[in-house]
């Protein structure tokens, strides 16, 4: 059975992941910075959770705890876009030691969850509200590209 860790398994595209990941009988560990409110999903009941703070984790650390993991799902997001301190630590540095750490720990399959305006820049770029999540997240599908892991960038539209 292939191990997935899913990063930001309590929010609401990574408690879809994680359900459809366990639906499909794969052994998820969900990563999260509050694993009380994780106990609190129901349909989580036998999902393993790692409390996970993205942004005060060094690379080596992350790489030491993913080399178990066959894949690994990067859903981790920041829910208010005007908090540009959190959409760098998370959207952008916090995605970014994620690759790294699957390049030196040797991840077989890295799925990051993106935006189908990141390549858009018509649609953000002259609005300071996203210009800085959409920057990040454009940014990070650029990354993926160039690096040596096998990926795929799922580029959703909005969640209602």
């Amino acid at each position: 059975m292939s191990k997935v860790a899913v990063i930001g398994a309590t929010g609401k595209t990574g408690s879809l992941v994680v359900q459809s990941l366990t639906n499909a009988g794969f052994d998820v560990t969900g990563l999260v910075r509050n694993p009380a409110k994780a106990r609190t999903i129901e349909q989580f009941a036998n999902i393993n959770f790692e409390t996970f703070p993205l942004e005060s984790t060094s690379v080596s650390k992350i790489a030491l705890f993913l080399k178990d993991f066959d894949s690994v799902v990067f859903a981790a997001g920041v829910a208010d876009l005007s908090k540009h301190t959190d959409v760098i630590q998370i959207e952008l540095d916090g995605a970014m030691k994620i690759i790294e750490a699957c390049e030196q720990a040797g991840v077989k399959r890295v799925v990051f969850i993106s935006s189908i305006a990141a390549s858009d820049r018509d649609f953000w770029y002259d609005n300071d509200y996203t210009r800085v999540y959409y920057t990040a997240k454009r940014t990070i599908d650029k990354v993926l590209e160039r690096s040596m892991l096998d990926y795929t960038i799922v580029e959703p539209g909005p969640l209602v």
